[in-house]
């Protein structure tokens, strides 16, 4: 009976353990990080967020966090 609660507890307490002290992802300023093209813009001007950026990424290989942070200026 020990050695089945350890053997379903080890595992939980494991992953617990990895996802605490998982690196952070690190966000650079939207200042920091390239201009979009004018093809992204004009995905946005068609209100093609998703694919603007997408595009965006390509472009720039930012984030998903930083390309959406960077289309949503872009939409104001």
């Amino acid at each position: 009976m020990a050695t089945t609660f350890i053997a379903i507890i080890a595992p939980i307490l494991l992953l617990v353990v990895l996802f605490a002290t998982r690196k952070k992802e690190s966000i650079r300023e939207v200042r920091d990080l390239p201009t979009p093209s004018i093809a992204v813009r004009a995905l946005v001007n068609e209100r093609k967020i998703i694919d603007a950026i997408k595009l965006y990424r390509q472009e720039s290989g930012a984030s998903l966090r930083e390309a959406k942070t960077v289309i949503d200026n872009v939409r104001r």
